[in-house]
């Protein structure tokens, strides 16, 4: 099976890390991973930093600062929220509806050396949930 790393590549739009502005709940979010981290915590003062980040991973290093003080359930949503953070920006930029349109039936991933859940480690474990959440999102596209 063909493989597409959207790390590295024509297909990095892909990546919470991509400069795409995302509107939520009226709120103009600089990228996914801005929107990600806010939604983790309902102290605005954790959420402005956040929000205000100048980089996807200042926004990232805030959040995992105050990690203890997110919101108690988090975990328990945090692919569905995922997901809608990826809906939305399909949504609202057809770039990155089209980089994934692109990937047809390849396998997503992007690989990191220090992230099991999210993306696969260097060692090739296969955790990977945000490969197995843009395919989902694809095939429902179709």
């Amino acid at each position: 099976m063909e493989i597409v790393n959207f790390a590295w590549n024509e297909f990095e739009n892909l990546s919470n890390f991509s400069a795409h502005q995302i509107e939520y709940n009226n709120i103009l979010f600089p990228s996914c991973e801005h929107l990600y981290h806010y939604i983790r915590y309902s102290d605005i003062n954790i959420q402005n930093k956040i929000l205000n980040a100048k980089s996807p991973y200042l926004a990232h290093k805030i959040s995992q600062e105050n990690k203890v003080k997110q919101i108690e359930w988090f975990n328990d949503i945090k692919i569905k929220i995922m997901k809608k953070i990826f809906l939305l920006k399909i949504e609202q930029h057809r770039d990155v509806y089209l980089t994934l349109i692109n990937t047809e039936k390849k396998l997503i991933i992007k690989e990191h050396p220090l992230d099991y859940f999210w993306w696969v480690w260097s060692d090739n474990s296969w955790k990977n949930i945000m490969w197995k959440l843009w395919e989902e999102v694809r095939s429902e596209l179709k």
